[in-house]
């Protein structure tokens, strides 16, 4: 199985370091994803050659990227937010991180529908 994002892959996608949050955890989150994602889109990943390694590592990343986000402002992750029920200070670092922590699960999960299987069923060919 090839290793599809680092954990300091993910601390400089969101300029973070070691200090705020260290690779055990991102290690967790990195598992974590990796089975929703490969259970999703039904495939695992074996080779970088794979077509899809470039979108599903970039997926990956976000999604470890906005959960480390959330731990290291002491949110929890399972907690769901809408934006109409955040006021936030631009100054409060914590709602800062929230919202930076959206916008990248947000990018993730448009990128993941692209590699939803298809479930559509095709006519089969004419044969008259």
């Amino acid at each position: 199985m090839v290793q599809l994002t680092t954990a300091s892959r993910i601390r400089n996608r969101i300029n973070a370091s070691a200090s705020d949050i260290n690779d055990g955890i991102l290690t967790e989150f990195i598992e974590d994803e990796r089975a929703i994602i490969e259970t999703y889109i039904k495939k695992t990943f074996s080779s970088e050659s794979d077509s899809d390694y470039g979108i599903v590592r970039s997926i990956l990343t976000d999604r470890c990227a906005a959960k480390a986000l959330l731990h290291i402002a002491g949110i929890s992750a399972g907690i769901v937010y809408t934006i109409d029920e955040l006021k936030i200070d631009k100054s409060d670092p914590a709602a800062n991180k929230l919202l930076m922590a959206r916008d990248i699960w947000d990018r993730a999960e448009e990128q993941l529908l692209l590699l939803k299987p298809s479930s559509t069923l095709r006519p089969r060919a004419s044969t008259s």
